[in-house]
């Protein structure tokens, strides 16, 4: 499937059928063609190589148009009969489990914090010169993290300011 193609033939029919459309391509390689009509107002139509992986806005009409999802002869069915799009309902709300996973995730981040800031106050001069003598890369902050006894993803967090190992 031509994404361009695609673009172009949903535009051509949407505006055949009343809609003013804007089309934009994002730099993933998806297309979107908003499609507007007086009283029905905006349904947005998303070309793309792959099924959609994320709910729309709540609130928004959209048509996907991929090889996991509508044709573009069902895509422009939809926009014909713009009653049968339904506004996305957002994405599904979030299980316990799930949000117990991201709470876990978030005070992992917040102990990782605390341990590289306090371990840069410790730091000397000296431990900082080493660092970029060495190519302030992760083999220089390996090197310091094994003399000094530290974890080394949080000796590098500490010598470079936070940076992720």
């Amino acid at each position: 499937m031509d994404m361009n193609q695609t673009a172009e033939r949903i535009e051509q029919e949407a505006e055949k059928l009343g809609y003013e459309t804007h089309t934009n391509r994002a730099g993933t390689g998806t297309w979107y063609v908003d499609c507007t009509r007086a009283i029905i107002g905006l349904i947005r139509v998303r070309i793309s190589n792959h099924a959609e992986a994320y709910a729309p806005k709540v609130g928004l009409r959209q048509i996907s148009v991929s090889p996991d999802e509508l044709t573009v002869d069902q895509a422009i069915e939809r926009l014909a009969d713009p009653a049968s799009v339904e506004p996305s309902e957002g994405p599904a709300p979030l299980t316990s489990t799930q949000r117990d996973y991201l709470r876990g995730q978030n005070d992992q981040r917040q102990q990782f914090a605390r341990t590289w800031q306090t371990l840069r106050e410790t730091l000397t001069a000296e431990d900082f010169a080493e660092f970029k003598s060495h190519g302030a890369n992760r083999p220089a902050a390996r090197a310091i993290a094994e003399r000094l006894g530290t974890p080394v993803a949080a000796t590098y967090a500490a010598l470079t300011s936070g940076k992720k190992w």
